[in-house]
């Protein structure tokens, strides 16, 4: 992809905020509709790139992303060439993306924030649902497609059933359909998230869909269990703000089906890490198959926080950062970004 010289001086980045996703629902053919699930936003390690008009393509600053991603930009320069006759090209350069591969939906994110900015740069008049198509993800986990427009916390039905589906990664095969929302809820402005990051080696790819080969589907009742522990659990939580219920979800939610086996292929110390922060009372869990932990703490009492630390701290497990939630889409602003 070569640049040859900009049609305009027009400047233009589109920022998109990561996401945290809580816990697949259906891994277990015991509803209507395969995979769906429940995930949020947070304003922290966001995606930034800057778009320019250009007769050709070019997109610099790819050196900070996997092969991998690399070609997935290809094949996606490729699909926006072929759904619009009045496609021209870009420029767009990568000034930040989130941590690849730890649970935050890094390639779901850059794959849309480039859409976007192509979008806009050559005026093809993309609808929402177009452009999450465009991206070819979602075939499992629909979140980051919807919080990369709404932000908040959002639930996703999946894909309806069809017998002898394959239940793999969204990394794994590109998505023919976009999963429904369900409901959106706003992230509580009383809560505020720390992000945990264990030392120890990331999986993806090929990997990713070993293990989710060798481990689902689990068993009716578990993926019904899940099921319950979401939409009875961790949404009216969130809806009401209620902390102790959201500690409890979360929980019992790392205790069965899909996700406890994402916990359990997570290191000694991740695990530890959970149940000592579950031991004090902390809302957490680990985002996707992690390693990434997540723990909600009210802001109003710095207690919880402390007792974040303190786990991190005696368990050698550094905090990334504290967040709050993003209840918005992601942003398109012209001129510069800082």
């Amino acid at each position: 992809m070569e640049f040859k010289h900009a049609l305009t001086s027009t400047m233009m980045h589109i920022i998109a905020r990561p996401r945290i996703h809580i816990s697949l629902a259906d891994m277990g053919y015991a509803s209507l509709r395969s995979f769906g699930g429940v995930g949020f936003s947070l304003d922290c390690e966001p995606t930034v790139i800057e778009f320019e008009p250009c007769r050709t393509v070019e997109i610099d600053g790819t050196e900070v992303l996997d092969t991998r991603a690399q070609l997935e930009l290809s094949e996606l320069v490729k699909r926006l060439r072929a759904v619009r006759e009045k496609f021209v090209g870009f420029r767009a350069i990568i000034k930040s993306v989130p941590r690849q591969h730890v649970g935050l939906g890094s390639k779901t994110s850059l794959a849309l924030s480039i859409i976007a900015g192509a979008n806009a740069v050559n005026d093809l008049g993309f609808s929402n649902s177009e452009m999450q198509q465009l991206s070819g993800r979602g075939s499992a986990s629909g979140v980051g497609l919807h919080t990369f427009f709404q932000g908040g916390l959002v639930w996703d039905a999946g894909h309806r059933f069809v017998p002898g589906i394959r239940l793999s990664p969204s990394s794994a095969t590109i998505a023919t359909s976009v999963p429904p929302l369900m409901t959106r809820v706003p992230f509580p402005p009383e809560w505020c998230v720390a992000l945990l990051l264990p030392d120890e080696p990331t999986m993806s790819g090929e990997d990713e869909a070993r293990f989710f080969s060798e481990n689902s589907p689990v068993t009716k009742g578990e993926a019904l269990e899940t099921m319950a522990i979401l939409y009875h659990g961790v949404l009216p939580a969130f809806m009401l703000t209620d902390y102790e219920a959201i500690g409890l979800a979360l929980q019992s939610l790392h205790r069965v089906g899909f996700k406890m086996r994402e916990l359990q292929r997570c290191s000694t110390r991740a695990q530890s890490c959970l149940a000592a922060l579950f031991q004090r009372g902390l809302a957490a869990g680990i985002s996707s198959v992690g390693p990434l932990l997540y723990v909600i703490v009210p802001r109003s009492d710095r207690e919880y926080l402390d007792q974040v630390r303190s786990v991190s701290s005696d368990l050698s497990v550094p905090i990334l950062s504290v967040a709050s939630g993003w209840n918005s889409g992601h942003e398109l602003r012209s001129g510069t970004w800082l």
